[in-house]
């Protein structure tokens, strides 16, 4: 998964790279300084997700919307800016951007608006219909109290947008028997996450497990999708 890094400050481009793999190890970055090294790059390459400041040495980063609807090209965008003007933050929503980080910003905030994107990245957005479901898990919203109240219950270090990302994985597999490598495949989320969030679904009875012995090697857990 391609993530195009526009930021000029290389202590804040590590950090987002550090953050970037610690969520996901698949994540492949690059990164400029400027905005229309940022289009050069954007279209000669694919990019799932651009992060992108605003305060950059040419060209505010907002120019950058401007230049990819000249070139018909529409990447995820999230903004990570130490602009908080109204004007600025105005343009970024009329874009679409997924998230807006104002800066300084903590890991744990980084890393909702990174499953924003993963979860969204997931729907896939050139069928004919979206269901209701897939866009409540997207927009913060529930159907009900009760759902809401299964959102604030969760345990701490469970987050709901990976666990709609891996639940949603879970759904879309042609098969009721797999193992964690099955999820780490199609989520872009770590192994050791990917683990901790089949634990936690097979401990509220979402899933069931069981250990598959083999000739060689150590045993492996095979998750269970109950009907």
């Amino acid at each position: 998964m391609n993530v195009l890094i526009i930021e000029d400050d290389p202590m804040v481009c590590e950090i987002e790279t550090s953050y970037l793999l610690k969520i996901a190890k698949k994540f492949t970055v690059d990164k400029v300084d400027e905005v229309t090294d940022g289009l050069d790059l954007l279209v000669h390459k694919h990019y799932d997700l651009v992060l992108l400041d605003n305060y950059l040495p040419k060209h505010d980063g907002i120019y950058l919307f401007d230049l990819l609807k000249q070139n018909n090209l529409h990447p995820f965008i999230i903004m990570i800016s130490a602009a908080n003007d109204t004007e600025i933050v105005k343009k970024a929503l009329e874009y679409g951007v997924v998230d807006y980080l104002i800066k300084p910003f903590k890991f744990e905030r980084f890393k909702k608006a990174i499953e924003r994107f993963l979860y969204l990245n997931k729907i896939d957005l050139n069928k004919e219909q979206i269901q209701q479901q897939e866009l409540n898990q997207f927009f913060h919203t529930s159907t009900s109290i009760e759902e809401n109240n299964v959102d604030n219950k969760l345990p701490k270090g469970i987050s709901k947008y990976s666990l709609n990302i891996i639940k949603k994985c879970i759904s879309d597999l042609q098969k009721d028997e797999f193992n964690t490598n099955d999820i780490v495949v199609n989520s872009n989320l770590s192994r050791v996450s990917v683990k901790k969030y089949l634990d936690y679904l097979v401990s509220i009875n979402f899933l069931d497990s069981k250990t598959k012995f083999l000739d060689i090697g150590r045993p492996v857990t095979i998750f269970v999708k109950k009907e």
